[in-house]
């Protein structure tokens, strides 16, 4: 390779943008009420908060799908922009050099060499060497190199960047209901698991003109919308195998998959005491769809009949590499020509998302019964919550229609508050017939509500007892 720079290496060495910040996304949540109130007809209270939260994540590895691959090859030239943020990036088609790539099957010559970028060559020159391996190895048998991942969604855009795919614009449907989510109604959990059988490499390269024909004129590359916000890149590794993909689903707010992860990646066989624990947990507690790309499926697909006795099995069918296997392109990462491609394109995401609490106030009730032998008498307040359009808590004061009336003994009365009562306050007083002392506070407290209470006043004028249990 020549070191001489020409017209190529300047405009493109010399694009001037921050490889950090290029590729930063961040959404952002509409306006939402902070907290709220339902009154159920049960007398349930549920009180709703809502706050904004945000993750972070960044990547460089990128998913394939469907869409892709009619398209994106190893050496594939991109527009490094908000096309390749979204998974769908803008192919720029310049004359290029022989170029040289490398295949890490073993047992063989790796390197792979094109006269030209186009995706019919590069796919036919790495259909070719897949070929020569399974000829010449017709026992083999590569062990796959496997990654996994487990993502607990938090929204589309989250999950987006998580896997590195837009899922909006993709065929990828894993059936999961945001709203339904953002209601903390469901919680959800995306499993990524990839089975990696092999790579393809772009061979390293000292500057752009090593790769881009020297005919190629500086005009023709601003032609294309290369510039300081649209800096070029190139697919400098494509892996091949396949994914599952495995969908999650609970009503069970306490659960937390993350912790119970072996009990699904282990087979139920090879089980230790705890982990067959969280096993039973998963089953009992969780649904789940499977989903596949790549191996022996050449569209992204969902798998029926699987389940969490049989998606181990389901797995370990894709482990190794071997003459009858299959191989589709999972995955990819973008670098930045300039310099040689020394640095890879990093999306740089930052997801919002409201994280939805409910919690839940039961209804109560308060029987009185009067067994003293002394009239008494009761003072009952409490506050009644509501919330306004605004999420502000608004506080409305409420007493019991027989407060100060005289109840003598034998007489019982039921109070019923639904789960939106608080300060629940009760004073009782009973008559002593004592001209000096004529009435003797015998209860005075601010009580928690309970589904069933008891409010029972004894004793004698002279020694008065009032119990709440």
């Amino acid at each position: 390779m020549s070191n001489t720079l020409n017209c190529v290496d300047t405009y493109i060495n010399g694009l001037n943008y921050d490889s950090r910040n290029i590729l930063v996304d961040n959404s952002s949540v509409p306006e939402y009420k902070k907290e709220d109130g339902k009154l159920e007809e049960d007398g349930t209270f549920l009180v709703i908060k809502k706050k904004q939260c945000s993750v972070a994540n960044n990547t460089s590895e990128l998913t394939y799908v469907d869409s892709l691959a009619s398209r994106l090859f190893p050496g594939a030239m991109v527009l490094c922009n908000s096309n390749l943020i979204e998974n769908n990036p803008l192919m720029v088609t310049l004359k290029t050099k022989p170029t040289k790539f490398s295949i890490d099957l073993p047992n063989m010559d790796t390197g792979i060499e094109v006269n030209t970028l186009t995706k019919y060559e590069l796919d036919a020159a790495i259909k070719a060497k897949i070929a020569e391996w399974k000829q010449n190895n017709p026992n083999g048998n590569i062990a796959a190199k496997v990654k996994h991942s487990l993502y607990e969604v938090k929204s589309q855009h989250q999950l987006s960047a998580a896997l590195g795919l837009n899922i909006a614009s993709s065929k990828l449907n894993f059936n999961i209901d945001f709203n339904a989510i953002e209601n903390s109604e469901s919680r959800d959990w995306i499993l990524k698991f990839e089975q990696i059988y092999y790579n393809v490499t772009l061979n390293n390269f000292q500057k752009p003109s090593d790769i881009i024909d020297g005919s190629v004129s500086e005009d023709e590359l601003r032609g294309l919308g290369i510039n300081d916000k649209n800096p070029l890149g190139i697919v400098n590794n494509v892996n091949y195998g396949r994914i599952i993909y495995v969908h999650f689903k609970t009503n069970n707010k306490s659960i937390d998959l993350s912790a119970k992860l072996n009990a699904i990646l282990t087979s139920p066989a090879n089980l230790d005491s705890n982990a067959q624990v969280d096993y039973k947990d998963i089953k009992d507690n969780f649904s789940l769809d499977v989903f596949i790309y790549g191996g022996g499926s050449s569209a992204f697909s969902a798998v029926p009949q699987i389940n969490i006795d049989t998606i181990h099995e389901f797995i370990e069918q894709g482990y190794n590499f071997d003459a009858q296997q299959e191989a589709a392109p999972i995955g990819y990462s973008v670098a930045f020509m300039k310099n040689g491609a020394q640095e890879l394109a990093t999306v740089n995401s930052t997801s919002t998302y409201i994280e939805t609490t409910i919690e839940r106030f039961d209804k109560a009730h308060l029987r009185i019964e009067q067994k003293a032998a002394f009239v008494n008498c009761f003072n009952i307040t409490w506050n009644e919550i509501s919330y306004d359009q605004a999420g502000n808590a608004v506080i409305t004061a409420k007493s019991w229609e027989h407060n100060n009336q005289n109840c003598c003994v034998g007489e019982q009365y039921d109070l019923f508050f639904n789960g939106n009562v608080r300060n629940l306050h009760i004073v009782s007083k009973g008559y002593t017939g004592i001209i000096w002392n004529k009435i003797r506070t015998n209860f005075d407290r601010t009580v928690s509500l309970a589904p069933e209470m008891k409010l029972t006043v004894r004793g004698t004028t002279l020694n008065q007892k009032c119990e709440l249990t």
